[in-house]
C-alpha cells in the first residue's frame, strides 16, 4: 500500500485540527500602519462632511457602500468556515476515521455564503425602472447558480445530502422569482405609474 497520501493526509488533518492552530495570519506592521492612515483619513472625511452639513447624504452613501462591501466579506467568511470543516472531513475520510466536524459552523458558513446573493437577487426587483430590473438580476442569478454548483463538492465531502442541497437552491430560486414578480406587479409598477 502506498502510505504517502495517507501520511500526507494525516499531517494536514493534524495541522487543521490542532488546538493552537491559527485560522488567520498575523497582520504585518506595514499593513497596520496603512490601515491606521486610512482610518484617520476616513475620520477626517466624516468630520468635514458633518461640518459642511451634508450628514444625510453621507449616511445614505455610507449605508449603500456598507451593504455592497458586506457581500464579499460575508461570502468570504462563510467560504472559510465551510472549507475549514471540509478539510477536516476530507482528512478524516482519508485516515478512515469517523467523521467529526462542526456541523453548526458548516450551516452558518453556507448561510453566510448564499444569503447575500439571494438578498441581492430579490433586491433586483426593487430597481426603480419599468423593465430594468432584469439588468442586475441576470448577473446575480448566474453568479449564484455558479457558486451553488462549485460549492456542491463540499456537501459531498461532508457527507451531507446533495439532493437536499440542490432542492434548497432550486426552491429558493423559484420562491425569489415568484416573490419578485409579485413585488413588481403589486408594489413597483403602481409606484412607478403614479410618478
Amino acid at each position: 500500500m502506498n502510505r504517502g497520501p495517507f501520511l500526507h493526509g494525516m499531517v494536514r488533518f493534524t495541522n487543521v485540527n490542532y488546538k493552537n492552530n491559527r485560522r488567520r495570519r498575523r497582520v504585518t506592521l506595514a499593513r497596520t500602519i496603512v490601515n491606521l492612515i486610512f482610518f484617520a483619513l476616513g475620520l477626517a472625511v466624516i468630520v468635514a462632511v458633518i461640518a459642511l452639513g451634508l450628514g444625510k447624504i453621507f449616511l445614505v452613501g455610507a449605508a449603500f457602500f456598507l451593504g455592497v462591501a458586506a457581500v464579499p466579506l460575508l461570502m468570504s467568511a462563510g467560504k472559510n468556515m465551510v472549507m475549514h470543516e471540509t478539510e477536516i472531513a476530507i482528512n478524516q475520510k482519508r485516515a478512515e476515521m469517523e467523521l467529526d466536524y462542526n456541523k453548526k459552523r458548516v450551516i452558518i458558513g453556507y448561510l453566510l455564503m448564499f444569503t447575500p446573493l439571494y438578498i441581492l437577487m430579490l433586491a433586483s426587483f426593487f430597481f426603480p425602472a419599468l423593465d430594468a430590473w432584469i439588468v442586475p438580476y441576470i448577473p446575480v442569478f448566474v453568479y449564484t447558480l455558479i457558486a451553488a454548483v462549485l460549492t456542491a463538492h463540499t456537501v459531498e465531502a461532508l457527507d451531507l445530502s446533495i439532493k437536499k442541497y440542490k432542492w434548497i437552491h432550486i426552491s429558493l430560486f423559484v420562491v425569489i422569482a415568484i416573490a419578485g414578480f409579485f413585488i413588481r406587479a403589486c408594489i413597483m409598477f403602481p409606484w412607478l405609474n403614479s410618478k
